[in-house]
């Protein structure tokens, strides 16, 4: 990887010349580059998991009740507030027990798009769990201000959660060290890292049992009415009194525990 990496850095090296050497002074303004889920819609046959829910934040959470080991979603790596971006690389981290990475793309819309440029060789090691991929615009290209997609990257589900572990989950992290932005110059941007984070519930428990003790009654439903108004992300919104999964705690979710309302659960 080691030596991959050092190939990639001497070919943006190469076109560098152009615009003199690299200096490491960083501009003042900072980009942000973000893991983000842009739900199923630009790449459908990629996304066999469940439907896609918090879209356009950095959550992806799934259920058992509609999502299997083997299925695939995938990921948006988007860029906010950029300015004369001319390369980038980035890696990301993820648990190789849960998940395992399938592929990387550029959509038609990323940010080089209409533009040439040089990729770099993706790097997809599902043992270690980690990917890394990047781009350069060849001399004389239009440089990229704005914000837009650099790529998508696409997950397989490796392990589904049961009731004695309801919850499986990891982070999408961006290496700090390996990922970057370049200007025109071959300045390095200053650029803030947002993470993506991976939830995969058990919904083998009673809906409606939200404290886990293998009955509906009173308790759970006084747990949901002390969460009565939370609306995801912001606390106390937890998934778990979410029962009718609509991103919002409310009587929807009191009426689903009360359909439930004295049922046992038996494995």
């Amino acid at each position: 990887m080691q030596r991959k990496t050092l190939a990639w850095i001497v070919a943006l090296f190469v076109f560098s010349l152009t615009f003199g050497s690299l200096p490491s002074a960083f501009p003042a303004s900072a980009s942000e580059m973000a893991v983000t889920n842009v739900g199923n819609i630009d790449a459908p046959d990629k996304w066999t998991a469940g439907p896609p829910r918090w879209v356009n934040t950095n959550e992806f959470i799934f259920y058992t009740n509609e999502t299997y080991v083997n299925d695939t979603f995938y990921l948006g790596m988007i860029l906010y507030d950029a300015i004369d971006v001319f390369a980038w690389q980035l890696k990301l981290w993820f648990n190789a027990s849960l998940v395992h990475c399938t592929s990387v793309w550029k959509p038609g819309f990323h940010i080089f798009a209409g533009r040439m440029f040089l990729d770099s060789e993706v790097i997809i090691d599902n043992e270690a769990g980690y990917v890394v991929v990047g781009c350069a615009l060849l001399m004389g290209q239009q440089t990229f201000t704005g914000s837009g997609t650099l790529c998508q990257i696409g997950f397989k589900i490796m392990e589904e959660p049961n009731v004695t572990e309801p919850l499986l989950a990891c982070s999408f992290r961006l290496d700090h060290v390996d990922t970057w932005l370049l200007d025109s110059n071959m300045n390095t941007l200053s650029i803030t890292m947002t993470d993506g984070y991976y939830e995969f519930y058990c919904n083998g428990r009673l809906m409606g049992d939200c404290d886990g003790n293998g009955r509906v009654d009173m308790r759970d439903i006084a747990e949901i009415c002390m969460k009565f108004g939370a609306v995801y992300p912001d606390p106390p919104f937890e998934v778990w009194y979410d029962l009718y999964q609509d991103g919002v705690i409310n009587m929807r979710d009191i009426a689903v525990a009360c359909q439930n309302f004295g049922e046992t659960f038996t494995p």
